[in-house]
């Protein structure tokens, strides 16, 4: 449970990236710009903080980076804890420094990692608005969707500054530093392996 809840949490910064890499449908107004950017440039780098906060408490941070790469590469360096992990169509990876351990991600729970942010996909149950200048108001219409609500805040350049996700009691906020668009460096730069002496699990 604990590893599901941490992959959670982790995963609203992963599945921004794989929203935005899919050109499968068209993908909500708030994260336009970002998917023109990317794919203009077939990858982007951001700064990330992450808080996640559950009946007033703070249960999870993370600092760090997201890496994203067409067409459908994700990464997320924690500078806090040293954990890495990936998500790609073929599975991923999650190092864990603390437990001395690396969990392999099947294709289905890579994709669960994603969850979050797949249901926007659908337009044909979700619902956007305009909540302010720049500010977007994205639910779904769905009972068993993954969050309650997502708020987007965007920069003066369209690029997303802060995303605010609320699930239950459970509220995750993610602030973002500048994007960046660069040449994308390939798979290999999305795959992770595991140092000496760390035990490879499958992920339950």
């Amino acid at each position: 449970m604990t590893i599901v809840r941490r992959t959670w949490a982790t995963g609203v910064v992963l599945a921004l990236a794989v929203t935005c890499a899919s050109g499968a449908v068209p993908g909500p107004r708030a994260l336009r710009v970002l998917r023109e950017r990317l794919a203009g440039a077939g990858r982007a780098e951001v700064a990330v903080s992450q808080v996640v906060m559950a009946a007033g408490d703070t249960v999870r941070r993370l600092r760090g980076q997201l890496t994203l790469e067409l067409p459908d590469r994700v990464r997320v360096d924690d500078a806090l804890s040293g954990e890495r992990l990936t998500a790609r169509s073929d599975g991923g990876e999650w190092l864990q420094p603390a437990a001395n351990q690396m969990l392999i991600l099947r294709p289905e729970q890579a994709g669960q990692v994603a969850g979050v942010w797949r249901f926007l996909l659908d337009h044909s149950d979700r619902i956007e608005r305009l909540a302010g200048s720049g500010r977007f108001v994205l639910r779904s219409g769905q009972p068993d969707a993954p969050v309650d609500s997502l708020w987007v805040q965007l920069r003066s350049d369209g690029l997303p500054l802060q995303v605010c996700a609320y699930a239950g009691e459970e509220q995750w906020t993610l602030d973002f530093g500048r994007w960046r668009f660069r040449a994308p460096r390939g798979a290999g730069a999305f795959k992770l392996r595991a140092p000496a002496g760390y035990t490879v699990l499958e992920w339950p």
